[in-house]
């Protein structure tokens, strides 16, 4: 967990100081790239957090484990679960803040046949 907490700490770092030069620069006036660059901060932090949420129960469990051997199985698999859940939640939280993810998911369900649509691998 603290490896995956200091390599998403270095992205956001990198985001975040690129998005004040680009800043200081003046390439971000008023533009699309500035509301970019805060999506892609926001979208990181979301993502970290729900990681934190989701492995916290799971730390606190094996620690509680490792210290007092007092705990239950069914304890043992809520924390695996948990664990677990972040995963199940990355695809919703991309859902909700990425609308290029979101219209790609959504067109099979709109009528738009998947043939038409740009992909980044030909089938």
């Amino acid at each position: 967990m603290l490896l995956i907490t200091l390599i998403y700490s270095k992205i956001l770092y990198i985001a975040i100081s690129s998005r004040r030069k680009r800043m200081n620069i003046g390439h971000v006036s008023s533009g699309r790239s500035g509301k970019a660059g805060s999506k892609a901060i926001i979208t990181t932090l979301i993502l970290v957090g729900s990681f934190i949420l989701c492995f916290l129960p799971f730390l606190v469990i094996t620690g509680v484990n490792q210290a007092t051997s007092s705990v239950t199985g069914g304890m043992i698999i809520w924390g695996e679960f948990s664990s677990s859940l972040h995963c199940v939640l990355n695809p919703f939280i991309y859902f909700y803040t990425n609308r290029t993810f979101r219209t790609f998911l959504l067109r099979p369900f709109r009528g738009t046949a998947i043939e038409k649509t740009k992909t980044f691998c030909k089938i």
